[in-house]
């Protein structure tokens, strides 16, 4: 009888070793998991702003050009004043490169904000369920 008794509770105990191993494995993926998507958002951003970057770049270079031409052709009123045209369009091409490469900077931010602000709820979580579950025990 004290034995079956020392013997529940031993198998008891065993079985929430096992239940804590099996949760320290799970919280281990998740952080594994985490941690990959935090890197996989790192190089998302990188990819963002390198192509955000060759967009600004093309539209200066584009820019460059046109203003180039224009000095050139100022004898002729009409095709100066089309010239000029192209430049204004290269200027607000390259205003909206570089405001989309803002906004891509931006969204990268919020978005890194966002799963740092997750990662940590989650660890925050998985830390006071073991608090409890020590508690318990």
């Amino acid at each position: 009888t004290k034995v079956k008794v020392n013997m529940k509770k031993q198998r008891e105990a065993a079985m929430e070793q096992v239940q804590a191993l099996e949760k320290q494995q799970r919280d281990a993926v998740m952080m594994h998991k985490a941690d990959a998507n935090a890197k996989k958002a790192a190089v998302q951003k990188a990819e963002a702003l390198r192509a955000s970057d060759k967009v600004v770049f093309d539209a200066e270079m584009q820019a460059e050009a046109a203003k180039k031409a224009l000095k050139v052709k100022k004898q002729n009123a009409a095709k100066a004043s089309l010239e000029m045209k192209r430049v204004a369009q290269s200027n607000v091409k390259t205003a909206e490169a570089k405001t989309a490469k803002r906004e891509a900077a931006r969204k990268a931010r919020v978005e890194e904000t966002r799963r740092d602000a997750e990662y940590r709820t989650k660890v925050k979580v998985n830390m006071k369920k073991q608090r409890e579950a020590a508690m318990e025990q």
